[in-house]
């Protein structure tokens, strides 16, 4: 798991409960109310010692904390996305752990600290039903949901092209290539969401186009039917930004392979076939 944001037990207290004297700070409270007050405290970060996103290390961490996990990357990352963090522990967080979390959040990527009204702009994000709401900050700075995730994103993603198929195809918007290679007859065949074996008598002599999706895009499925892109990309839940960034393989104005999803039964090649292989991976940097 990797820790995102680390909230010291000490610090939270003093500015997130004024109520609380300042002298917890490595001591102990001088008066029956600053006991309430960091019995209170204690009683609202309960709920998160054994959830799985967010978790309350007493006395495993050099100094006690509360961390948030980042999110897992999408199929297809955005290069413009800074910050990435799952979306639930900061919605149950309480009130003042939920401000504090933000603050921090947003404390990397805008050159000075994140005024009130940014805050609870992020805080009604955060209730907002639309899984694709976002937020405009000062700096460029765009802070957007993503289904289960929060991102922080500046900048805009650079335009995928279209680009005709060849032996070494690079896409540098994405970050990725397709590698062309032919298969012999005897040699065993395997297609997997990233890797299509196309077969041959069908490609030789044309030249099929990656680009991007476009209105009304549909594949043939292996079990025969045939759904739109969009359909896809929702039931896989992409953001609505990386949608357009997809691979889309195109022949004489027929999709015949998806980047991540597959392709068409009706062209991928058996054991047996002589196939043209095609890989898609990721750029080495």
């Amino acid at each position: 798991m990797k820790t995102v944001l680390c909230f010291k037990i000490t610090e939270i207290p003093v500015k997130a409960f004024p109520g609380i004297c300042k002298s917890r700070r490595g001591g102990k409270p001088r008066t029956r109310t600053d006991e309430n007050g960091v019995g209170r405290f204690k009683r609202l970060l309960q709920p998160f010692r054994f959830r799985k996103n967010v978790f309350f290390c007493p006395g495993t961490c050099p100094k006690h904390c509360l961390c948030l996990p980042s999110a897992p990357e999408p199929l297809f990352s955005d290069p413009c996305v800074l910050r990435r963090v799952r979306l639930a522990p900061l919605r149950e967080a309480p009130e003042p752990l939920q401000r504090r979390a933000l603050r921090c959040l947003l404390r990397e990527a805008l050159p000075q600290d994140a005024a009130l009204v940014h805050i609870r702009a992020l805080q009604a994000l955060l209730e907002n039903p639309a899984p694709a709401a976002r937020a405009d900050l000062p700096g460029r700075l765009t802070v957007r949901r993503s289904y289960d995730a929060l991102e922080l994103v500046r900048g805009t993603p650079p335009v995928f092209r279209p680009v005709p198929l060849a032996q070494t195809v690079h896409f540098p918007a994405l970050g990725l290539r397709a590698v062309c290679t032919l298969a012999e007859k005897n040699e065993k065949i395997q297609n997997t969401p990233f890797t299509f074996a196309l077969k041959y008598d069908k490609m030789v002599g044309r030249i099929p186009i990656f680009r991007p999706r476009k209105t009304g895009d549909m594949l043939t499925l292996p079990d025969g039917r045939c759904v739109t892109l969009k359909k896809l990309f929702l039931d896989r839940r992409l953001p609505q930004p990386v949608r357009d960034r997809v691979p889309v393989l195109e022949l004489d104005g027929q999709v015949i392979a998806v980047a991540g999803f597959g392709a068409d039964p009706r062209w991928t090649a058996r054991d047996g076939e002589q196939a043209v292989i095609l890989r898609i991976e990721k750029e080495e940097m």
